[in-house]
């Protein structure tokens, strides 16, 4: 077995190598190329592909950031990730290989910490525990601490308004609060980090989605000209049932806003004949989850996104 970089050459037999070690992740040719090779950060340097007998036994993508997520966001300098891994579970020593060289990449170009949930162009945000055991216990025996996250789905032909949240709806409207479609007049407010319900990769990922300008796809909620919320679906690197990223401003917690601006979100998936709606990166502590739960959001998978300090 040897551990080279690989390069485009190889991309067919990634693939095919993919399917087999991941058929519960579907990928193809474009998806491919455009999460790997077309990321920015992207690295021919850190992109390795083991093979074994003249064919492709695994592949890890090491990457760290060059430029930053958004103006505002940090680079993360002492951060690196795996964003591509899979390797033939029948091709012994391969995973163990593959994520030493990985390491010794990253470590070489200063990076302290490890991690498998990259973003924001991540397949998933970590291993799945339940497809691919065998990677769980690759990262655990190499000393990789780990956090839980799940996936989570709505069958959209039960969803219904309840009537608390119409209780919340004439509560909020009473404190001159509004739950409305995006207009003209808040495009400018809205992508900005100085809303504190947005995260640098909900920035970048509003942006994206945002790029057709089907304003009714974009909810928020406001109050004297300000958003204190908002919510997005569909997502070009997917599909239309793609839901979230969703947030509220912390100071307006507890008021209901998040479960109007749910609604809104869902009710207008529906209206549009889509059958689903799911979400793909939450924790898993009720904290997080509540509100998904409340709406009937059901887990769909559930994932561990590890991690390995290098400087301690």
């Amino acid at each position: 077995m040897i551990i080279r970089n690989g390069t485009g050459a190889d991309m067919n037999d990634i693939i095919a190598l993919w399917k087999k070690a991941l058929p519960y992740l579907v990928i193809d040719r474009k998806l491919f190329v455009n999460k790997i090779f077309m990321d920015p950060n992207f690295d021919p340097k850190g992109f390795f592909v083991a093979e074994e007998n003249g064919k492709i036994a695994g592949f890890v993508n090491a990457i760290y950031r060059k430029v930053p997520i958004c103006a505002d966001a940090p680079i993360e300098k002492e951060k690196g990730w795996f964003a591509g891994f899979a390797f033939d579970r029948d091709a012994t020593g391969v995973g163990d290989a593959l994520l030493e060289k990985g390491e010794k990449y990253l470590i070489e170009n200063g990076k302290t910490v490890i991690n498998t949930g990259y973003y924001p162009t991540y397949f998933v945000q970590g291993v799945d525990e339940n497809h691919t055991p065998e990677n769980v216990e690759l990262f655990r025996r190499r000393g990789y601490s780990e956090k839980r996250s799940i996936s989570m789905i709505l069958d959209l032909s039960e969803y219904k308004t309840d009537q608390g949240v119409e209780q919340k709806r004439k509560k909020l409207k009473d404190m001159g609060i509004e739950v409305i479609s995006l207009t003209d007049k808040y495009i400018t407010k809205l992508f900005t980090l100085e809303n504190d319900f947005l995260r640098p990769t909900w920035l970048v990922e509003y942006k994206s989605r945002a790029c057709d300008m089907d304003f009714d796809r974009v909810k928020i909620a406001v109050q004297d000209g300000k958003i204190l919320g908002a919510c997005i679906f569909k997502d070009p690197g997917s599909n239309d049932e793609r839901f979230g990223p969703f947030g509220v401003s912390p100071s307006c917690r507890g008021l209901g806003i998040g479960g109007v601006i749910l609604d809104e979100v869902l009710t207008e998936m529906k209206n549009r004949g889509l059958k689903n709606a799911w979400m793909q990166w939450a924790s898993d502590d009720k904290g997080a989850a509540v509100i998904y739960e409340r709406a009937g959001f059901k887990v769909k998978e559930s994932y561990l996104e590890f991690e390995k300090d290098f400087g301690s």
